[in-house]
């Protein structure tokens, strides 16, 4: 490790992309740290795996096994409630909110104002309503509380975005919008999200040497008192402005494999905001799940340590055991289909964050 007595802000690290013979302005040891010193290593073998195999390697890794297979059965959705709900929310966000594109810019005038009406009113809740087999009181509860003023925020955020895009002369959309997006589309689904300022630094000490990271946003247990207790590290891509290194922005040409959708620096930035975090997590030191964001992109991360891994790095035994994180391929919360898989897996985590929320 670099020498004692110093501080490193681990969201500021880049993983060193040995896959295309890059040499980085930093220093050696800077940018070996995460890789070399504190043994984080890329599951590459499952890199692009559907989000629910993400999901399910978290689920093995984060809860005990006596337990699994009960946490397994929350997802069977075979009670007629959670059948509605999930339907209820797909219909919500795929047959009302019908945005299907990949960019905002794609988005016409006209439509995105049509789709603004359709959701300020409301008037789709009773249509929905009227022509399903439901239990009405329950699903009129469920959009009245849950879905109808939450989704009109998520409108609301992408109709301010959609302006300025549109507005007089194209505007590059900042990092600040595109997380505010994906934080008001993630809280449609019930999940406790701290964001921007209201995230605290997060710090470690290692050999007398101090490690702090920032997320820009952390989805947390819902009723946690005491301290924090994160469920999952939310990373945003840079403003291109900030990305300070050209080295890197002429490698991001290069890229063939299918991991790299995520470039080296936001690796760093997202695995660093991981091990700082790693004490708060809702499943001890086991580990826990991290989203990555880029623009309208998604990724879902999860984040496995060996057991002791986090006392080991305390105590300063570097190099002894590792951490691996596993990268699901994108989704692209604009696009219908990849909508739908992320629209499942956020409700599965609101209800494995209500079952922790029991157990914890």
């Amino acid at each position: 490790m670099a020498s004692l007595n110093m501080k490193v802000d681990l969201s500021k690290q880049c993983i060193p992309d040995s896959s295309h013979g890059v040499k980085r302005n930093r220093s050696d040891s800077e940018k070996q740290l995460l890789c070399n010193d504190f043994q984080i290593k890329f599951d590459s073998d499952t890199f692009a795996l559907d989000e629910y195999d993400v999901f399910t390697k978290g689920i093995l890794h984060f809860i005990e096994k006596s337990t699994c297979s009960e946490v397994f059965n929350l997802f069977f959705k075979g009670r007629r409630e959670d059948k509605e709900k999930y339907e209820c929310f797909q219909h919500a966000l795929l047959d009302v909110f019908d945005i299907d594109c990949c960019d905002i810019d794609d988005i016409d005038n006209e439509d995105i104002q049509k789709l603004n009406q359709k959701i300020e009113d409301c008037h789709w809740i009773d249509r929905y309503i009227s022509r399903t087999d439901c239990n009405r009181q329950p699903i009129r509860r469920l959009c009245d509380r849950e879905l109808c003023s939450s989704l009109k925020m998520f409108m609301w955020q992408l109709l301010h975005m959609h302006r300025k895009q549109k507005g007089n002369g194209p505007k590059k959309l900042s990092k600040g919008m595109y997380q505010g997006l994906f934080v008001s589309f993630a809280r449609i689904f019930g999940l406790n999200i701290v964001s921007g300022s209201n995230v605290e630094k997060y710090s470690m000490t290692i050999k007398e040497n101090d490690f702090i990271a920032t997320p820009d946003a952390v989805i947390c247990h819902p009723s946690a008192l005491d301290s924090d207790k994160i469920f999952a590290v939310i990373t945003v891509k840079q403003d291109q402005e900030e990305e300070n290194d050209p080295v890197e922005s002429s490698s991001k040409k290069q890229k063939t494999s299918p991991e790299d959708h995520i470039d080296s620096c936001l690796k760093g930035q997202h695995c660093g905001q991981l091990v700082c975090t790693l004490p708060f997590s809702v499943f001890g030191n086991c580990g826990m799940y991290g989203f990555v964001v880029q623009e309208t992109n998604v990724t879902l991360t999860c984040f496995r340590p060996d057991d002791g891994y986090y006392e080991d790095l305390c105590n300063g035994c570097l190099r002894q055991n590792k951490a691996v994180v596993t990268f699901s391929k994108q989704y692209n919360i604009l696009k219908k289909n990849d909508r739908r898989q992320l629209v499942d897996m956020l409700l599965d985590f609101e209800k494995l964050l209500k079952f922790l929320s029991v157990k914890i």
